[in-house]
């Protein structure tokens, strides 16, 4: 029998070895939506089933509860969270580092070279600014903080980072010094050993105030 698609309209024969079809085509019958009257039928028939314990628990699960990638312990987050707290998260990094990478971040410079104003030229940042790439404010011709004893040459020495990210291994450079400079040492490690030993001595500070020639 011929009919008209309710989806498109268009006129096509209904017959079919399982019964008259409702629609023209496969296309015309899953992109048919749903009426109101069908949603609130649907919605009134789930509304009213029991879950069992283990379908509550394992939806639960299937929700909200995650693995901590680096210490496989459960627990709840959001979909984009990986691990159950940031200690996992930097433990898990500094895991999947190579033992370079590890040193050279222990090596960074973390103090305020203001807070160091007899020991830095901090008229050079006035006059450059500080250095900064292309793809940020592209200030390319600025000042850096340079390692006088290089991490590199440190790493290979096997020298505690204590000493290369102290203060008196630092130097203010501009960014193209710096980089001609390379990896080459401006100091000895002896000279730097004896530097940061009267630093710490001076200034209180423990380290390597009382054992200047210790290296891990």
């Amino acid at each position: 029998m011929l009919k008209n698609c309710p989806k498109c309209g268009s006129e096509f024969d209904d017959y079919s070895k399982w019964g008259p079809k409702k629609f023209c085509s496969r296309k015309c019958a899953n992109s048919r939506v749903q009426t109101e009257e069908v949603r609130l039928k649907k919605s009134k028939t789930l509304s009213g089933r029991t879950l069992s314990k283990e379908h509550k628990e394992k939806l639960k699960k299937t929700n909200n509860e995650k693995f901590c990638l680096h210490c496989s312990s459960a627990f709840e987050g959001g979909c984009k969270r990986k691990f159950c707290s940031t200690k996992c998260w930097m433990d898990n990094v500094a895991q999947n580092r190579t033992a370079f990478e590890n040193y050279k971040h222990k090596c960074k410079f973390t103090f305020n070279v203001y807070d160091y104003a007899d020991l830095f030229d901090l008229s050079l940042i006035e006059s450059y600014g500080w250095y900064s790439p292309a793809n940020a404010q592209n200030n390319l011709s600025g000042i850096a903080r340079d390692h006088k004893y290089s991490i590199s040459q440190g790493f290979i020495d096997n020298v505690d980072p204590y000493l290369i990210s102290h203060p008196m291994n630092c130097e203010l450079l501009r960014h193209t010094e710096n980089q001609k400079k390379r990896q080459r040492c401006s100091i000895s490690l002896e000279e730097l050993k004896d530097k940061v030993y009267k630093f710490d001595r001076e200034r209180g500070r423990n380290g390597y105030a009382t054992d200047c020639n210790s290296v891990s």
